[in-house]
């Protein structure tokens, strides 16, 4: 079967594409202001501890990342990534198995309800591995199999605190 030229090419129009680059050269640090002017609008994003970021998709030397900005500043407090080029400062990345990570002697991931089962890296990065199937249940055990699936890091809580107190 043949696919219509028109409806190939809304297809890919409708797929996000990152912002590319921006004149980042490299990955900005949590708490950094950055004077950025996206084309895409802002993407809500939930970055933990009751609070929501304003989100962007960035691609910065061949990775695509999801910056959280405080709401309405320049403040970045969020970087995520599920791209498989994302490699870890501990050289891990998405598909690596949980075995592999405990092996860091990291603690053992803990469910973030809604989220995923996370663990902090040496680096203070956070790698995440799938929920539990069973979402009503949050005493689920991790399932000893599971590979990450994505990456993040976050404002402190102390930091992310003391901006919203500021802004209210």
């Amino acid at each position: 079967m043949k696919w219509p030229h028109s409806l190939l090419l809304i297809t890919l129009i409708s797929c996000r594409i990152p912002d590319i680059d921006h004149g980042f050269s490299k990955l900005p640090n949590i708490g950094e202001k950055i004077e950025y002017h996206p084309e895409n609008p802002f993407l809500p994003v939930y970055i933990g501890m009751n609070f929501t970021a304003e989100a962007r998709d960035i691609r910065i030397q061949n990775i695509n990342y999801r910056f959280g900005f405080w709401q309405g500043a320049s403040t970045l407090v969020f970087i995520q990534s599920n791209d498989p080029n994302f490699v870890s400062p501990e050289g891990l990345s998405i598909g690596t198995p949980l075995e592999k990570v405990l092996q860091l002697g990291v603690s053992n991931p803990r469910l973030d309800p809604g989220c995923a089962y996370v663990t902090e890296l040496p680096s203070g990065w956070y790698c995440a591995f799938p929920p539990a199937p069973e979402k009503a249940s949050y005493t689920a055990p991790i399932d000893p199999s599971s590979k990450i699936i994505f990456f993040y890091r976050r404002i402190s809580p102390s930091d992310l605190q003391h901006l919203a107190d500021s802004t209210r």
